[in-house]
């Protein structure tokens, strides 16, 4: 045990904090300028993803040196991290199993929720990329890279790997968290478990974070002593092992062996050497978020307690899941959409089946209609829409094979996919497949909506040959109101178009839109 550095934070907590909230509403800083840009020294704060890292080893697959993960192995983390296969690490191997490396340079873990239905959800740092709600990323989830021994390993291990994720919460700021919904269930044979969480804010007498400090092998990092807390954050000042580049998004566990927090910023850290008294840490003194403080605050997309207690239970603490992992229940060999006409015939065929519910359907336009000017228009919705759902076999050796036949498709270009559901509700997406489909009228002009309207309206058009095409508004007199879009629209691709009657008067109103090849009018009603 060693005695702690920082003595400001214990003895004044309030001071603590009023710097805290100076540092965290200043402007943004530029990653590379950030360690010189504050004026304190014990109190700075250093985001600990890609801060001090070179860009040439932030760009390389899971955001480590620029080295192969092959043979050999070389350490990038400091000589006093430890290994999770050293005995510090013996009682904590369910919390080890949850721990997984991300691409964009931060460690993650894979949580819990009150369901246990084994959702693969991943908490890390907004900070870490700063995707949005609602975003899919490309990131590559790395597991089980780590050695087998607590020496490190003549060989870099190969982790068992999952690319892409969607982000289904997510907030910015001091306490910033993302909950990421990996793409697809997780393999039985990586062995994982899913971390246990406490939203109770009772004191923990001891603190462990299990993460991959500088994109190294997984490594483990323990506080003696009782944590303290300010405000919204807890503090530690760890006395083996190390924090460091890249262990943003580490979880911090208590005692119970509970996730109370995720690794965000440093009071007073030694990026370069083990200098903690006994050499065998690196004066490592970390703010921790609160998982209370992130857990019910905040607009729906902001808040965990949405999907780690989705049916609303109120549990403040759950236990882990342990020996989870799915077993890969379909064998898909082919998917094929087969265009008639203005309608696509959907067909796929698999080789097996393991627990398989069956397939939902799942489409979108990738025609992406353009606004016109700066209305307050929301043009249109790109998420995959669900068309249907085709019950599976359940499990079964032999073949199978299913269709699904789509009509009156607009024109334009259409992708579809499946999601494959397991009975618990583990899911897989599988590859995409689109058509296109052609316009056989030389133009379609679809009808306002909604009509009477206010303030806000649209309709879309559409031309069987590119074309220039003006839209004008009237009132009944026959004077001209706007001009609604002037353009020239891409052959068979739907074209919206919004009305803004914000500024207008009640009453009724004439659209025409008149292209080199035909003209059409209709009326809309204003009612204010």
């Amino acid at each position: 045990m060693r005695e702690r550095s920082t003595i400001l934070w214990k003895a004044c907590p309030s001071l603590l904090l009023v710097l805290l909230l100076t540092l965290t509403v200043a402007p943004p800083l530029q990653a590379q300028s950030r360690p010189n840009a504050f004026p304190y020294t014990d109190l700075s704060i250093l985001d600990l993803a890609t801060v001090l890292l070179p860009a040439a080893q932030r760009d390389t697959p899971f955001g480590g040196p620029a080295t192969s993960l092959k043979d050999p192995y070389t350490p990038t983390a400091l000589e006093c991290s430890i290994n999770v296969a050293c005995s510090e690490g013996d009682d904590w191997s369910d919390e080890t199993n949850a721990i997984v490396k991300i691409s964009n340079g931060c460690t993650g873990v894979l949580v819990n929720n009150t369901r246990e239905d084994e959702m693969p959800y991943v908490l890390t740092v907004h900070h870490c990329g700063q995707p949005s709600v609602g975003e899919t990323v490309d990131w590559v989830f790395a597991f089980n890279y780590q050695s087998p021994s607590c020496a490190d390993p003549a060989e870099a291990p190969e982790p068992q790997t999952i690319q892409g994720a969607i982000v289904v919460a997510a907030r910015p700021g001091p306490d910033d968290f993302v909950l990421l919904q990996l793409s697809e269930g997780i393999p039985a044979s990586f062995g994982v478990a899913h971390a246990g969480w406490s939203i109770e804010n009772t004191l923990p007498s001891s603190g462990v974070v299990i993460g991959h400090p500088k994109q190294d092998l997984k490594k483990i990092t323990i506080d003696d002593d009782p944590l303290t807390e300010v405000s919204a954050y807890w503090v530690a000042a760890f006395d083996h092992g190390t924090v460091e580049v890249g262990s943003s998004g580490a979880p911090l566990f208590n005692e119970q062996h509970q996730v109370i927090g995720l690794v965000r910023s440093a009071l007073s850290i030694d990026h370069n050497a083990c200098s903690g008294p006994d050499g065998d840490d690196n004066k490592a003194t970390i703010l921790f978020p609160k998982l209370s403080t992130i857990w019910n605050s905040g607009s729906p997309g902001e808040r965990l307690s949405d999907f780690l207690d989705p049916d609303n239970t109120g549990a403040t603490q759950l236990a882990p899941l342990t020996g989870t992992g799915q077993l890969l229940p379909v064998e898909l060999v082919s998917f094929e959409a087969m265009l008639d006409g203005d309608a696509v015939l959907l067909r796929w065929q698999t080789a097996s089946e393991t627990n398989n519910a069956g397939f939902e359907i799942q489409s979108r336009n990738s025609t992406r209609a353009q606004a016109t000017d700066d209305s307050k228009f929301e043009i249109r919705n790109f998420d995959w829409d669900v068309l249907a759902f085709v019950e599976g076999h359940g499990t079964t050796e032999l073949p199978q094979a299913y269709h699904y036949r789509i009509e009156n498709l607009e024109p334009g270009r259409h992708v579809f996919r499946l999601k494959q559901i397991d009975f618990d509700g583990t899911f897989e997406y599988h590859p995409e497949v689109e058509v296109t489909v052609e316009m056989i009228e030389r133009f379609v002009v679809e009808p306002v909506y909604p009509n009477p309207f206010n303030p806000l309206a649209q309709f879309r058009f559409a031309v069987q040959r590119s074309q220039q095409v003006r839209v004008d508004l009237y009132d009944v007199l026959g004077r001209q109101v706007r001009v609604l879009y002037e353009g020239t629209p891409q052959a068979g691709q739907m074209q919206t178009v919004p009305i803004d009657g914000s500024n207008l008067s009640s009453g009724m109103y004439l659209v025409r839109v008149a292209g080199q090849s035909f003209v059409k009018t209709q009326t809309v009603t204003l009612l204010k």
